[in-house]
């Protein structure tokens, strides 16, 4: 039997590494009590062997092609490299992490230009894209600047949207429409 490669359209690969952890929680404690911490710990090397684990069980499963949005990107850009696959690599912009700094954005702005320069190519294995977290973790006019940033670089804007019913509620209030229209 031969068919196409399957493609996950979604995914944070490295955190195969974390399997298990703070199974049960609610997806805010989840985060904020098990996964955050955990990955405060991680570095380069942590993130490249997960993300090398993860491809091979992809690949196992008939997943040739993963858009992952995490950090630490040159990592997982050359643990794809040297296992295989295609990588949709979304360099994670982060509320907590990249607004906390006068210049964390534009910081992770030009570390994203840097790293779609270096290895963007749509027509080979590897692509760079743009993750802003989501529009409940960062400002409106920040999610519009990275869009607008993709449209530049001719690339793919991925984020998680509307992940929990709270979320909506929160934005729909906020913004006066639903998490997709914002």
């Amino acid at each position: 039997l031969l068919m196409p490669g399957l493609v996950n359209a979604h995914g944070h690969a490295p955190m195969v590494l974390l399997r298990g952890l703070g199974d049960g929680l609610p997806l805010e404690r989840w985060l904020t009590e098990a996964i955050w911490p955990t990955e405060a710990r991680l570095g380069p090397g942590d993130v490249e062997w997960g993300m090398r684990l993860a491809v091979a069980e992809m690949l196992l499963a008939g997943v040739t092609t993963t858009c992952d949005m995490y950090f630490d990107d040159a990592a997982m850009i050359q643990a794809v490299l040297a296992t295989g696959g295609r990588h949709l690599c979304t360099p994670g912009v982060v509320g907590a992490v990249h607004m906390r700094t006068p210049n964390g954005l534009a910081d992770r702005m030009a570390e994203i230009r840097t790293l779609h320069s270096e290895f963007h190519d749509p027509n080979g294995r590897i692509t760079v894209g743009i993750g802003p977290h989501s529009p409940y973790d960062l400002p409106i006019d920040v999610v519009v600047e990275l869009a607008q940033m993709a449209i530049d670089l001719e690339t793919v804007l991925h984020l998680h949207v509307a992940e929990t019913m709270t979320e909506g509620a929160a934005l729909e209030s906020a913004h006066g429409c639903s998490t997709v229209q914002v």
